[in-house]
């Protein structure tokens, strides 16, 4: 004998599969709508705190890492001046900032701190009307000139396009260090003429300088 199946038996069944399922389901989806848009939110401001902080170039962040590395605390970065970028520098003592290669703001020097070593190098040849313009590079404020000498950035002078990474007063010695810093300072370079700008010119400035305790 065949047994009657009666339909009204899985009324409970086909009810929990047409309207519970479908319930839990978008329980489900929406649920994991909700952390993907949070890990989301969170990962973006991780990565825009990590640009703010990071800034380019070596970085904040590489630096402080270069910094626990080190006892004596000591820190390399590479600053860049170009015209094309940064303009003219400005007669009568103008200044500019010099910025961390990649960086479009001026770089900082920390407070309490000393330059150990300096090197320049020239990757456009600077120019002004007659190559009379006198540029320096220093420190603002605490040691204006002290990264090099003020000098014409006429022919044999320094200022000229060369492949090499030359010398600044900086060449970690004591007795060539840098001023200490009294404040956060630029480091900047200097145009002491009284009428001529200069009119190109891009130069790399390394340097190493050293957080007092």
């Amino acid at each position: 004998m065949f047994k009657t199946v009666h339909f009204v038996n899985y009324i409970p069944l086909i009810a929990y599969k047409l309207i519970i399922t479908p319930i839990f389901w978008l329980y489900c989806i929406q649920e994991t709508n909700i952390m993907t848009s949070t890990l989301t939110e969170k990962l973006s401001k991780f990565n825009a705190t990590q640009k703010d902080v990071k800034g380019n170039g070596f970085g904040v962040l590489e630096r402080n890492v270069e910094k626990l590395s080190r006892g004596n605390h000591e820190v390399k970065v590479k600053l860049i001046y170009d015209f094309t970028v940064d303009g003219a520098i400005a007669i009568d003592d103008g200044t500019v900032a010099l910025r961390e290669v990649g960086s479009s703001t001026a770089f900082i020097l920390p407070n309490n701190c000393q330059i150990t070593r300096s090197d320049k190098q020239i990757v456009t040849t600077f120019t002004s009307a007659t190559d009379a313009a006198l540029l320096s590079l220093g420190i603002a404020s605490d040691d204006a000139k002290g990264i090099e000498a003020e000098t014409a950035i006429s022919t044999g002078t320094g200022w000229d396009l060369t492949a090499k990474i030359v010398a600044g007063i900086q060449t970690g010695t004591t007795a060539t260090a840098s001023e200490v810093t009294t404040a956060e300072r630029n480091v900047i370079i200097q145009n002491g003429h009284a009428s001529e700008v200069n009119t190109a010119g891009k130069l790399y400035l390394y340097i190493t300088y050293v957080e007092l305790n």
